[in-house]
C-alpha cells in the first residue's frame, strides 16, 4: 500500500514543500525512522544542504546546510 499512498500525493493538488513533508512522512513511517531528509551535495563547496525534511515529533530539525567535511 506504500506505494500507491505515495503516488496519491503527487498527485495532488499540493505545493512543493507539503508534497516533500508527505512523502517524507510516508517514507519514515514505512522504513520506521526518525526523519526523511531530501539533500544536495556539493562537494566543491564541502556542504550538504537538506532542501526539505521530514522529522518525528520531539526530533531535531535537520533542514539546514551542513558541513561536509564535519
Amino acid at each position: 500500500m506504500f506505494l500507491p499512498e505515495v503516488a496519491a500525493v503527487f498527485e495532488s493538488n499540493i505545493s512543493l514543500d507539503e508534497i516533500m513533508t508527505s512523502v517524507g512522512a510516508k517514507l519514515g513511517d514505512h522504513l520506521a525512522m526518525n526523519s526523511c531528509l531530501f539533500c544536495e551535495v556539493d562537494e566543491d563547496a564541502d556542504t550538504i544542504t537538506t532542501s526539505y525534511g521530514w522529522t518525528r515529533a520531539g526530533e531535531p530539525n535537520l533542514v539546514r546546510t551542513f558541513k561536509t567535511s564535519e
